[in-house]
């Protein structure tokens, strides 16, 4: 079906379900309002695309995941998309920081690709305006076999110095944006952090449904199949001698018959 083709998808994205782990009640709040940052700080980004599903289980690395579903196949991004896709990333350090006091390891990937959004802005697209439209240093894509290493950056220490200070900037500026999104909608990360809590895995029609203000059904308590043991039928041709044996005559330790008292078993 179309479920099992896209958790198919899921999972080989982001890794094999382990609920087999146990995670305890500090953690699965702690991803919640993670997850929960990510999701809220992209609903009130412009040229965001939409969320698709959110989850708390953990799968491969990661505590949770957020997804996203593009509308368009975009080929080119603007400045503007790409400063939102900063303040996207950063929802989930800038959550644990405003409802936890406190920040984790889990957002080291979200950093990650933070920084190399901005890092590519400055060096490679010329989105900044203190540098200019110049791309500093060499694709590092395109040499085709191994490394060049003859290849080096083209630009002084004090440029370098300068491509830092910018990558800086931009990092600083989205998450002071990502803050006052956060602060502004804070009582809807706290009920959705709640639904997460609850549901652990929910689609982006659900998302869209808390933060419209609706609730959601609750969680069904999953229903319990027992299966009957099917009557076995013999043919008319099978004779088949059944004798009783008392429950009391089986050791149920040693799986062995408990002779009687005369000898015979």
């Amino acid at each position: 079906t179309e479920q099992d083709v896209e958790d198919s998808s899921i999972k080989v994205m982001m890794g094999a379900e382990k609920r087999s782990r146990v995670v305890s009640d500090k953690e699965k709040k702690l991803v919640a309002y993670h997850e929960g940052g990510h999701a809220i700080a992209s609903y009130y980004s412009e040229n965001q695309d939409p969320v698709h599903q959110i989850s708390i289980i953990p799968r491969g690395q990661a505590g949770g995941f957020t997804m996203y579903l593009p509308e368009n196949d975009d080929g080119m991004h603007t400045k503007k998309r790409m400063e939102n896709d900063m303040i996207s990333l950063l929802g989930g350090r800038v959550a644990e920081k405003l409802v936890l006091k406190d920040i984790s390891t889990g957002a080291s990937s979200d950093l990650k690709r933070a920084t190399s959004i901005a890092r590519a802005m400055v060096t490679r697209y010329g989105f900044s305006e203190k540098l200019g439209p110049v791309v500093y240093g060499e694709d590092p894509h395109e040499t085709f076999l191994g490394r060049d290493f003859s290849s080096g950056k083209n630009y002084s220490e004090n440029i370098a110095y300068e491509i830092d200070s910018e990558i800086r900037t931009m990092l600083d500026d989205a998450y002071g944006k990502c803050t006052e999104i956060l602060s502004e909608h804070i009582e809807q990360l706290h009920v959705l952090a709640k639904v997460l809590i609850e549901h652990e895995t929910i689609s982006g029609e659900e998302f869209r449904m808390v933060m419209d203000g609706k609730e959601l059904p609750p969680v069904d308590a999953a229903e319990i199949i027992i299966e009957e043991k099917p009557e076995v039928v013999l043919e008319e041709t099978t004779e088949v001698v059944l004798e009783e044996k008392p429950v009391e005559d089986f050791d149920i330790e040693t799986k062995q018959d408990v002779p009687e008292e005369d000898g015979e078993k």
